[in-house]
């Protein structure tokens, strides 16, 4: 079969117009921030990685910064027949600004550097305020917890690069901003297969303030709570990060005694730890409090808070 016809921007997003027919800062900015720290994890062990990854992830962070507003805004959306932001509005574009302190990080180059800089100074008003909006595509731009993780993984890289206090204290924002959005506490799920069972809501995050169920993104910043400890020498952070590591690990075991579907491993997305978002059903019309699918994504980022605290805790 040949590919369909038309551009292959559109997911599953498609139902909300402002993420209709652009390129999303947000997917483009993640996808790219991931091929360049694989490429440079593939080069800190002596490999040589693809070409394509770095030209593509290097083309697209070039484009950005040369649509980057002064005060450091990489955008919400981009056009797709020409390189202009589509939608300026939001936190989004942040996840470009993290993938451009890895660009810096490989390239050398003192413009990704800047352009990282002059995003950092932009985004952290969101995170002071306590009110990062607009990263994902199906929340209608609502206060979340998604965009803050690239934020904090910014303010890091602008650290370990620079050694300057500012990033440090931008980081320890970002930390608190995240462990806002975390159960700190054991709720009770109202809806099987989560009531009644060992099941524990501390440490998972919550998505936003439109959809309110726990999800597996949180683990994606356990290297940098980590790293705080480290850098500041308080175990807090270390404590709030094992928080997170325990969390997903009992999601896991879920599967497939309690949960009655997949295998150990597999994960949702969508975790009920109250009444919010129970719009899953069994079969017999009852209401559910986790999400039955697959979701690669949740699986890869409890794999990288899985892999960083392995690899701290061993250093």
């Amino acid at each position: 079969m040949g590919e369909p016809p038309g551009n292959h921007v559109n997911g599953w997003w498609t139902g909300y117009p402002l993420c209709r027919n652009v390129h999303g800062a947000y997917t483009n900015g993640s996808a790219v921030y991931y091929m360049l720290k694989s490429a440079l994890a593939l080069k800190a062990k002596g490999q040589e990685a693809p070409t394509e990854w770095t030209e593509t992830a290097l083309a697209t962070i070039d484009t950005a910064i040369s649509l980057q507003c002064e005060d450091g805004n990489f955008g919400f959306s981009y056009a797709l027949d020409e390189p202009r932001v589509s939608d300026w509005e939001g936190f989004a574009g942040c996840w470009l600004a993290a993938a451009t302190t890895l660009a810096a990080e490989w390239t050398g180059k003192s413009r990704h550097l800047d352009a990282a800089k002059r995003a950092l100074t932009y985004y952290h008003s969101f995170v002071r305020d306590l009110n990062c909006w607009g990263t994902p595509m199906d929340t209608w731009k609502s206060v979340d917890q998604e965009g803050n993780l690239a934020f904090l993984k910014l303010a890091r890289h602008l650290h370990e690069q620079t050694g300057a206090q500012e990033f440090l204290d931008a980081a320890i924002d970002s930390a608190d901003y995240e462990l806002l959005w975390r159960y700190g506490y054991r709720t009770r799920p109202p809806a099987p297969p989560l009531a009644g069972t060992d099941w524990n809501s501390c440490g998972g995050s919550i998505t936003s303030v439109s959809n309110p169920h726990a999800h597996p993104m949180g683990l994606m910043v356990t290297g940098e709570l980590m790293w705080l400890t480290e850098q500041t020498g308080d175990n807090y952070w270390r404590v709030r990060a094992e928080d997170g590591v325990y969390w997903i690990m009992q999601c896991m075991e879920l599967y497939p005694d309690i949960t009655g579907y997949g295998q150990y491993g597999v994960l949702t997305e969508r975790f009920c730890p109250s009444d919010g978002l129970l719009i899953e059903r069994f079969d017999d019309g009852t209401p559910a409090s986790i999400w039955f699918t697959y979701n690669g994504w949740a699986a890869a980022a409890a794999l990288e808070g899985l892999l960083d605290y392995i690899e701290m805790t061993r250093a």
